[in-house]
C-alpha cells in the first residue's frame, strides 16, 4: 500500500474530494463517481468540507467535465470505489486517486488521515 499522507506531505492544503449521495457533509459516499449528483470537497488541514452539485451528471464527456470541476474547487484527491474511464485523466492531472473502504464519508477521511487508504 502506497502511503496516503506521505503522497500530501508537500501540499500546503489538501482537499479530498468524495462523491456523495445527498446534499450535507455527512451524506453516504456514492458508488458512481462521475455519476454523482454531489461531491464532499473536504479541507484535511482545515477540518472543514463543502458539498458541490455536479452540473454536469448527465452530459457527454462528463468524465473529464467532473475532472476539471474538481480541479477548479482545488481537490488534490478522490477517494471513490471505482473511477472508470477518468482514471487516465485524473492521472495525467496528478490527482491522487484513494480506494473506498467506507460508505461514511467521515471514516474515509479518517482513515486517509490516518494513511490506510489504499492507492489506485
Amino acid at each position: 500500500m502506497e502511503s496516503s499522507l506521505k503522497y500530501w506531505k508537500e501540499a500546503s492544503r489538501v482537499r479530498i474530494a468524495l462523491p456523495s449521495k445527498g446534499g450535507s457533509l455527512d451524506s453516504p459516499v456514492n458508488d458512481k463517481s462521475t455519476e454523482s449528483e454531489y461531491f464532499l470537497i473536504y479541507n484535511i488541514r482545515a477540518g472543514n468540507g463543502k458539498i458541490v452539485a455536479n452540473r454536469y451528471k448527465g452530459l457527454s464527456r462528463m468524465g473529464s467535465k467532473v475532472v476539471q470541476m474538481l480541479k477548479d474547487n482545488d481537490s488534490q484527491a478522490v477517494i471513490t470505489f471505482d473511477v472508470g474511464q477518468t482514471y487516465d485523466t485524473l492521472k495525467s492531472d496528478s490527482v491522487g486517486i484513494f480506494a473506498v473502504e467506507s460508505k461514511d464519508p467521515t471514516e474515509n477521511l479518517k482513515k486517509f488521515k490516518d494513511d490506510k487508504l489504499r492507492k489506485m
